[in-house]
């Protein structure tokens, strides 16, 4: 044993014997905790609370506009995506535990009169289909991803250009003319269940060319859910109780042709 320096032998003492009066607590849990809390991983029923946590952060952040007062960009929400790798995966390859954060933001662009100054919501600018934008060529360029993106570039005409990205003008008059008559078709009870027919198919189409699993989850991805509202839709005949839907299934066309309905 260790001596000190005048030669006597250093005392010590055991508390070893001693009854532990109350367990460990765990140290860290106040800190994970607020962690959790302010990250707020799974939004709540009620939605996120605007003066708490990373959400505060966002809304003290948003909306930014610009300085000559024609955009605005608006924070709408937030949300985690399931990690790639779990812990013990992380450990093994050397990485970092982590989330993908995908945030999604409105841009809105006003319409300034310039003798007036007064600014009001331009639904037909530049980028409207009605003055040659678009609707599709953006989400062609930017939103594809997983292994269908060559498939549905390839068909679609896809092509960026210098000026932007670019699709074959069918492909616009397609999507835009669908939306319409699916659109009208549930407001009037009139051809409900191709109009379910045909969300069904845009809703394939939209989960396959940009959120398709692992990454989405298809059990409470948007496009899987909307699809299995509109097949019940469908089986349930639920046109009947739309707008004109009685009157227009009394029809000898429709009891002709059910399909119709």
């Amino acid at each position: 044993m260790a001596e000190t320096y005048n030669g006597r032998k250093r005392i010590r003492k055991q508390f070893g014997s001693i009854h532990e009066v109350a367990a460990m607590p765990n140290l860290i849990e106040v800190q994970k905790s607020s962690y959790d809390d302010f990250l707020m991983v799974k939004e709540p029923p009620g939605g996120r609370s605007d003066d708490h946590g990373l959400q505060a952060v966002f809304k003290s952040v948003f909306p930014i506009s610009d300085f000559s007062g024609r955009a605005t960009l608006e924070f709408v929400r937030y949300e985690f995506e399931p990690a790639k790798y779990d812990v013990d995966e992380c450990m093994q390859r050397d990485m970092t535990y982590s989330a993908p954060l995908k945030v999604k933001l409105r841009l809105i662009v006003f319409d300034v009169n310039e003798e007036t100054g007064a600014s009001t919501i331009d639904f037909f600018g530049d980028a409207a289909w009605i003055n040659g934008g678009s609707p599709t060529a953006g989400v062609l360029g930017f939103a594809m991803k997983g292994p269908f993106t060559d498939f549905y570039q390839t068909i679609t005409g896809f092509q960026m250009t210098e000026a932007g990205p670019t699709s074959a003008a069918w492909v616009d008059w397609v999507y835009m003319a669908s939306m319409l008559f699916i659109g009208l078709a549930l407001i009037l009870g009139i051809g409900v269940k191709l109009a379910s027919i045909g969300g069904i198919v845009w809703m394939a189409i939209f989960y396959t060319a940009t959120a398709i699993w692992p990454e989405h989850n298809p059990f409470v991805d948007d496009h899987v859910v909307s699809a299995l509202v509109l097949g019940a839709l469908f089986f349930a005949n639920a046109g009947i109780y739309l707008g004109l839907g009685k009157v227009w299934q009394r029809t000898e066309l429709v009891k002709k042709h059910p399909i119709l309905a």
